[in-house]
C-alpha cells in the first residue's frame, strides 16, 4: 500500500516546533538524571562513612539503600531522556534535509520514547498496587489497634 504520504510544509513547522520542546525536556531529564545520581553517590558515601556513628530508628531508611535508590531512579531517568533527544535530533534533520529516512526514524524514535514510558508507567502502577496495601499493614500495626 504506496500512498505516497508527504509532509506538508504546516506539518514540518509544527513537527519543528514539537523538535524545540522535546529537546527542552530532554535536556531537563538528563539535569534530573544527574542531580538523582551525584545525589545518590553522595548519599552512599555518607552512609559508608557514619555508618559507624549513626543510630539509626527502626524505621528510617539507611543512607547507603536511599543512595542506592537515588542511583537506580537516575538511570530510569536517563532511558527517557535518551529517546527524547534521539527523537528531537531525528526532527531536526528531518526538518532540515527533508528526505524520506528522517521521517522514518524521526518516528521509530518517538515509538520508543512513548514504549518506554508506557514500560515505566507499568512497572509504578505496580509497584503501586503492592507498596499500598503493604502500608496500610504496617500502619494499622504500628498504630497497636
Amino acid at each position: 500500500m504506496d500512498n505516497n504520504l508527504q509532509l506538508t510544509e504546516m506539518s514540518l513547522r509544527y513537527l519543528n516546533t514539537t523538535r524545540k520542546w522535546t529537546m527542552f525536556f530532554a535536556i531537563l531529564g538528563f539535569i534530573s538524571c544527574v542531580l538523582l545520581a551525584g545525589a545518590g553517590a553522595i548519599l552512599i558515601v555518607v552512609g559508608f562513612f557514619a555508618g559507624g556513628m549513626n543510630k539509626e530508628i527502626s524505621t528510617s531508611i539507611p543512607f547507603g539503600v536511599l543512595g542506592i535508590i537515588y542511583l537506580i531512579l537516575g538511570s530510569i531517568t536517563f532511558i527517557p531522556s535518551y529517546y527524547l533527544l534521539k527523537f528531537s535530533n531525528s526532527a531536526q534533520k528531518l526538518y532540515n534535509y527533508r528526505m524520506q529516512e528522517y521521517v522514518d526514524v524521526t518516528f521509530l524514535n518517538l515509538k520508543n520514547y512513548y514504549k518506554i514510558m508506557g514500560i515505566i508507567t507499568i512497572v509504578l502502577f505496580a509497584i503501586y498496587l503492592i507498596a499500598i496495601p503493604i502500608f496500610i499493614v504496617f500502619t494499622y500495626m504500628a498504630s497497636g489497634i
